[in-house]
């Protein structure tokens, strides 16, 4: 993006940053005079965080139709409908993770009929606040099994996607668990983020 210049009569030019002219930089950084907006009008999707004049920014909110809570903990865990071997995405496109929140949770059972099936997660969300952790874990033995890394393939300017594949035993029942790491809460300031999530069935990578 371009910095407008300002030259007046016997005045050095000065350099003048637009509103909205510049994403948020890690740990929400922005020009001089200027914050990152937390929220859009209706919270919706994963654009882009804005620099936006300090008078205009917006606070972080999550929307109480797309933040469904309680779901801090597995045993309030949302379902995931049934998959089958090989699905579709189930996704979730407004997930939002408040300050505070400690994690999303979500299960779903493997089709005990699948002769060989593997899980493909995906987890989108922008830099410039709070990062998120996605994990895998069984359910039955209550323990983590997998934890995903950041994807090889890069994601949108301004967010970070994290990628998570892994071969799975059929009938057994699993949990997904998106949480934040501490790293980039700008000392606690911006300690909350909102996220994209896909979860697919299908052959193992």
């Amino acid at each position: 993006m371009r910095a407008i210049l300002i030259c007046l009569p016997l005045a050095a030019c000065t350099p003048e940053i637009a509103s909205g002219s510049y994403l948020c930089g890690p740990d929400a950084s922005c020009p001089d005079g200027q914050a990152c907006n937390g929220t859009k009008d209706d919270n919706a999707g994963l654009e882009a965080e804005t620099c936006v004049l300090e008078s205009l920014a917006r606070p972080f909110a999550c929307s109480p139709q797309l933040n469904a809570e309680p779901d801090n903990t597995m045993d309030e865990a949302h379902v995931i409908p049934t998959l089958a071997c090989v699905s579709a995405p189930f996704t979730i496109e407004r997930g939002c993770m408040e300050a505070q929140d400690s994690a999303d949770w979500l299960t779903f059972v493997v089709p005990s009929a699948c002769a060989s099936v593997g899980v493909n997660a995906r987890l989108t969300f922008p830099y410039a606040f709070e990062e998120l952790a996605l994990e895998l874990w069984d359910v039955d033995a209550n323990m983590m099994v997998a934890d995903a890394a950041e994807c090889v393939q890069g994601a949108e300017s301004g967010a970070i996607r994290r990628c998570l594949d892994l071969q799975l035993v059929p009938g057994k029942t699993y949990a997904v668990r998106v949480s934040p790491t501490g790293e980039g809460d700008c000392d606690g300031d911006c300690a909350y983020n909102r996220y994209s999530l896909s979860v697919q069935l299908g052959p193992p990578g």
